[in-house]
């Protein structure tokens, strides 16, 4: 949860500090997401919530930078890895 004074800070900044902050953000986005798609593995069965609430589960055929491509028995899924748990 974010605090207080980082909300404050948020407000109170101008144009090129808020385009800082984004990129700050997305950076440390993008690395979490490369440490969590590190811990999977091609072959290994995951699964995930669908959009409708639904559990899928299959088998990751490939890992790209940004998502992991999973194949079920009838659909293959382009998945974020934060989204993924070992199944």
């Amino acid at each position: 949860m974010i605090n207080a004074t980082t909300l404050r800070s948020i407000r109170n900044a101008d144009n090129d500090t808020l385009n800082a902050m984004i990129k700050e953000i997305n950076s440390r986005r993008s690395a979490l997401q490369k440490e969590i798609g590190g811990t999977f593995a091609v072959g290994q069965n995951v699964e995930f919530t669908g959009k409708r609430g639904e559990t899928v589960r299959g088998m990751i055929q490939k890992i790209n930078r940004k998502t992991i491509i999973v194949k079920t028995d009838f659909v293959t899924w382009k998945v974020s890895p934060s989204l993924l748990r070992k199944g």
